[in-house]
Protein backbone atom coordinates (compact mmCIF):
# COMPACT_ATOMS: atom_id res chain seq x y z
CA UNK A 1 0.00 0.00 0.00
CA UNK A 2 0.97 3.39 -0.99
CA UNK A 3 0.11 7.18 -0.09
CA UNK A 4 0.96 10.15 -1.40
CA UNK A 5 1.71 13.30 0.38
CA UNK A 6 2.29 16.83 -0.98
CA UNK A 7 4.90 19.19 0.25
CA UNK A 8 5.65 22.73 -1.42
CA UNK A 9 9.67 23.35 -1.81
CA UNK A 10 9.79 25.14 1.73
CA UNK A 11 8.42 22.06 3.71
CA UNK A 12 10.55 19.52 1.69
CA UNK A 13 13.37 21.44 2.65
CA UNK A 14 12.80 21.02 6.04
CA UNK A 15 12.32 17.58 6.18
CA UNK A 16 15.74 16.64 3.95
CA UNK A 17 18.11 19.38 5.59
CA UNK A 18 21.69 18.02 6.27
CA UNK A 19 21.24 19.60 9.66
CA UNK A 20 19.72 17.71 12.60
CA UNK A 21 18.03 20.83 13.82
CA UNK A 22 16.26 22.77 12.18
CA UNK A 23 13.65 26.02 12.63
CA UNK A 24 10.57 26.07 10.23
CA UNK A 25 9.57 29.41 11.27
CA UNK A 26 7.66 32.30 10.76
CA UNK A 27 4.01 33.14 8.88
CA UNK A 28 0.79 31.62 10.14
CA UNK A 29 -0.49 29.31 7.49
CA UNK A 30 2.79 28.54 6.07
CA UNK A 31 1.84 24.54 6.62
CA UNK A 32 4.19 23.93 9.25
CA UNK A 33 1.91 21.12 11.56
CA UNK A 34 1.16 19.54 8.53
CA UNK A 35 5.01 19.34 7.45
CA UNK A 36 5.50 17.66 10.87
CA UNK A 37 2.77 14.88 10.67
CA UNK A 38 4.66 13.93 6.87
CA UNK A 39 7.77 13.76 8.35
CA UNK A 40 6.28 11.53 11.26
CA UNK A 41 4.49 9.16 9.00
CA UNK A 42 6.80 8.96 6.35
CA UNK A 43 10.28 8.04 9.15
CA UNK A 44 7.86 5.37 10.51
CA UNK A 45 7.33 4.12 7.42
CA UNK A 46 10.97 3.67 6.32
CA UNK A 47 12.74 3.27 9.99
CA UNK A 48 11.75 0.61 12.08
CA UNK A 49 11.29 0.71 15.61
CA UNK A 50 11.54 4.53 15.30
CA UNK A 51 9.96 6.53 18.11
CA UNK A 52 8.61 10.00 16.65
CA UNK A 53 7.93 12.53 19.80
CA UNK A 54 5.31 15.24 18.62
CA UNK A 55 5.05 18.06 21.15
CA UNK A 56 2.38 20.63 21.75
CA UNK A 57 1.86 22.93 25.11
CA UNK A 58 -1.58 22.38 25.28
CA UNK A 59 -3.43 18.83 25.23
CA UNK A 60 -6.24 20.18 23.62
CA UNK A 61 -4.47 21.64 20.80
CA UNK A 62 -2.48 18.58 20.26
CA UNK A 63 -5.57 16.98 19.50
CA UNK A 64 -7.41 19.26 17.55
CA UNK A 65 -4.76 20.35 15.38
CA UNK A 66 -2.96 16.83 15.21
CA UNK A 67 -5.39 14.10 15.22
CA UNK A 68 -8.86 15.65 14.19
CA UNK A 69 -8.25 18.11 11.91
CA UNK A 70 -9.31 17.21 8.30
CA UNK A 71 -5.78 16.83 6.97
CA UNK A 72 -4.85 15.62 10.75
CA UNK A 73 -3.33 11.82 11.14
CA UNK A 74 -6.45 10.02 11.26
CA UNK A 75 -7.57 11.14 7.80
CA UNK A 76 -3.83 10.57 6.46
CA UNK A 77 -3.55 7.29 7.92
CA UNK A 78 -7.13 6.04 7.34
CA UNK A 79 -5.50 3.32 4.29
CA UNK A 80 -3.44 2.04 7.02
CA UNK A 81 -5.41 2.08 9.89
CA UNK A 82 -8.67 0.30 7.69
CA UNK A 83 -5.96 -2.22 6.67
CA UNK A 84 -4.85 -2.85 10.48
CA UNK A 85 -0.95 -2.16 9.62
CA UNK A 86 -1.11 1.31 12.14
CA UNK A 87 -2.91 1.35 15.38
CA UNK A 88 -4.50 4.41 17.26
CA UNK A 89 -3.95 3.99 21.66
CA UNK A 90 -5.97 7.20 22.24
CA UNK A 91 -5.81 6.72 26.10
CA UNK A 92 -1.99 6.27 25.79
CA UNK A 93 -1.68 8.94 22.98
CA UNK A 94 0.17 6.60 20.84
CA UNK A 95 0.05 5.54 16.72
CA UNK A 96 1.80 2.20 16.46
CA UNK A 97 2.77 1.29 13.08
CA UNK A 98 3.65 -2.63 12.08
CA UNK A 99 6.89 -2.16 12.01
CA UNK A 100 7.64 -0.87 15.57
CA UNK A 101 7.83 2.49 14.94
CA UNK A 102 5.55 4.50 16.72
CA UNK A 103 4.54 8.25 17.28
CA UNK A 104 3.83 9.82 20.52
CA UNK A 105 1.73 12.56 21.16
CA UNK A 106 2.68 14.46 24.12
CA UNK A 107 2.21 17.66 25.59
CA UNK A 108 3.71 19.38 28.74
CA UNK A 109 1.16 22.64 29.79
CA UNK A 110 3.52 23.14 32.87
CA UNK A 111 6.76 23.81 32.96
CA UNK A 112 7.15 20.73 35.30
CA UNK A 113 5.76 18.74 32.89
CA UNK A 114 8.37 18.23 31.14
CA UNK A 115 10.17 16.31 33.86
CA UNK A 116 8.18 13.26 32.83
CA UNK A 117 9.97 12.75 29.70
CA UNK A 118 13.02 12.05 31.66
CA UNK A 119 13.54 8.61 30.68
CA UNK A 120 12.59 9.10 27.08
CA UNK A 121 14.73 8.01 24.21
CA UNK A 122 13.91 10.30 21.45
CA UNK A 123 14.85 9.58 18.09
CA UNK A 124 12.97 12.45 16.48
CA UNK A 125 11.67 15.14 18.09
CA UNK A 126 8.94 17.45 16.89
CA UNK A 127 7.63 20.84 18.69
CA UNK A 128 4.92 22.50 17.39
CA UNK A 129 4.42 26.34 18.39
CA UNK A 130 7.45 25.70 19.68
CA UNK A 131 8.07 29.95 20.89
CA UNK A 132 4.92 28.93 23.80
CA UNK A 133 7.51 26.35 25.72
CA UNK A 134 10.24 27.88 27.73
CA UNK A 135 14.23 27.86 26.94
CA UNK A 136 14.56 25.89 30.42
CA UNK A 137 12.12 23.31 28.69
CA UNK A 138 13.57 23.11 25.04
CA UNK A 139 16.73 22.87 26.10
CA UNK A 140 15.72 19.88 28.44
CA UNK A 141 13.57 17.70 26.09
CA UNK A 142 16.67 18.21 23.66
CA UNK A 143 18.81 16.01 25.85
CA UNK A 144 16.39 13.39 25.32
CA UNK A 145 17.13 13.19 21.96
CA UNK A 146 19.33 9.85 21.17
CA UNK A 147 19.40 6.95 18.99
CA UNK A 148 20.89 4.40 20.91
CA UNK A 149 20.52 1.62 19.32
CA UNK A 150 18.53 2.25 16.33
CA UNK A 151 19.20 0.53 13.42
CA UNK A 152 18.73 3.62 10.57
CA UNK A 153 18.62 2.75 6.84
CA UNK A 154 21.24 4.22 4.55
CA UNK A 155 18.81 6.61 2.98
CA UNK A 156 18.69 8.52 6.61
CA UNK A 157 21.63 7.76 8.45
CA UNK A 158 22.94 11.17 8.17
CA UNK A 159 19.70 13.04 8.85
CA UNK A 160 19.33 11.56 12.07
CA UNK A 161 18.53 12.22 14.93
CA UNK A 162 16.51 15.05 14.08
CA UNK A 163 14.51 18.15 15.47
CA UNK A 164 11.95 20.13 14.16
CA UNK A 165 10.63 23.31 15.61
CA UNK A 166 7.62 24.88 14.23
CA UNK A 167 6.62 28.24 15.51
CA UNK A 168 5.55 31.81 15.08
CA UNK A 169 7.90 34.67 15.95
CA UNK A 170 6.66 35.96 19.54
CA UNK A 171 6.36 33.65 22.51
CA UNK A 172 7.95 33.16 25.72
CA UNK A 173 10.99 31.72 23.84
CA UNK A 174 11.04 34.48 21.06
CA UNK A 175 14.53 35.53 21.72
CA UNK A 176 15.94 32.18 22.56
CA UNK A 177 15.02 31.15 18.67
CA UNK A 178 16.07 34.13 17.19
CA UNK A 179 19.33 34.55 18.27
CA UNK A 180 20.07 30.69 18.25
CA UNK A 181 18.52 30.11 14.36
CA UNK A 182 17.14 33.47 12.72
CA UNK A 183 20.62 35.52 13.14
CA UNK A 184 22.74 32.98 11.36
CA UNK A 185 20.44 33.35 8.38
CA UNK A 186 18.67 31.23 6.11
CA UNK A 187 20.25 28.63 3.77
CA UNK A 188 22.98 27.19 5.26
CA UNK A 189 24.03 24.71 7.69
CA UNK A 190 25.86 25.58 10.90
CA UNK A 191 26.69 24.20 14.16
CA UNK A 192 25.40 25.47 17.27
CA UNK A 193 27.93 25.54 20.59
CA UNK A 194 28.39 23.36 23.34
CA UNK A 195 26.72 25.00 25.46
CA UNK A 196 23.26 25.02 23.45
CA UNK A 197 23.76 21.46 22.49
CA UNK A 198 26.04 21.32 19.76
CA UNK A 199 23.99 20.00 16.77
CA UNK A 200 24.31 21.02 13.79
CA UNK A 201 20.94 23.83 12.79
CA UNK A 202 19.61 25.31 9.98
CA UNK A 203 17.07 27.99 9.65
CA UNK A 204 14.05 27.67 7.19
CA UNK A 205 11.77 30.39 6.49
CA UNK A 206 7.79 29.59 7.08
CA UNK A 207 5.56 31.79 4.76
CA UNK A 208 1.95 31.65 4.29
CA UNK A 209 2.40 32.91 0.42
CA UNK A 210 4.44 29.23 -0.32
CA UNK A 211 1.47 27.66 0.88
CA UNK A 212 -0.25 27.13 -2.56
CA UNK A 213 -2.92 24.84 -0.87
CA UNK A 214 -4.15 27.27 1.90
CA UNK A 215 -3.83 30.50 -0.90
CA UNK A 216 -6.41 28.54 -3.20
CA UNK A 217 -8.85 27.42 -0.52
CA UNK A 218 -8.78 30.79 1.71
CA UNK A 219 -7.49 33.57 -0.32
CA UNK A 220 -9.03 35.81 2.29
CA UNK A 221 -7.20 34.76 5.10
CA UNK A 222 -4.44 37.27 5.19
CA UNK A 223 -7.34 39.60 5.97
CA UNK A 224 -8.03 38.07 9.34
CA UNK A 225 -4.24 37.96 10.37
CA UNK A 226 -4.89 41.93 9.92
CA UNK A 227 -7.50 42.06 11.87
CA UNK A 228 -5.09 41.47 15.36
CA UNK A 229 -5.56 44.79 15.79
CA UNK A 230 -1.70 45.24 16.28
CA UNK A 231 0.41 45.87 13.09
CA UNK A 232 3.71 44.44 14.32
CA UNK A 233 1.90 41.61 15.47
CA UNK A 234 0.24 41.04 12.06
CA UNK A 235 3.14 41.47 10.02
CA UNK A 236 5.34 38.90 12.21
CA UNK A 237 2.04 36.27 11.55
CA UNK A 238 1.94 37.58 7.59
CA UNK A 239 6.15 37.70 6.54
CA UNK A 240 7.49 35.68 9.30
CA UNK A 241 8.87 39.03 10.99
CA UNK A 242 11.10 38.20 13.96
CA UNK A 243 12.05 41.75 14.74
CA UNK A 244 9.47 41.61 17.26
CA UNK A 245 10.03 41.96 21.01
CA UNK A 246 9.88 38.66 23.09
CA UNK A 247 6.04 37.62 24.39
CA UNK A 248 4.63 40.29 21.78
CA UNK A 249 2.36 37.21 20.90
CA UNK A 250 -0.28 34.67 22.53
CA UNK A 251 1.52 32.92 25.15
CA UNK A 252 0.44 29.74 27.00
CA UNK A 253 1.72 29.98 30.62
CA UNK A 254 1.66 27.37 33.50
CA UNK A 255 2.08 26.87 37.56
Amino acid sequence: MTVEFKLYEKQQRAIMSAANEILYGGAAGSGKSYMMRVLAIVLCMEVPNIKVFLFRRMYKELYINHVYSPDGFLRMLKPFMDAGDVTFNKSDGVFNFWNGAQIYLCHAQHESDINQYLGAEIHVLLIDEATQFTEKMIRFIRTRVRLGGLDIPPQWRSKLPKIIYGTNPGGVSHSYFKRGFVVHGEGHVFKAPLNDGGMTREYVPARSKDNKIMLRNDPNYDQRILGLGDDRLANAYLEGDWDLEEGAAFIVTGK
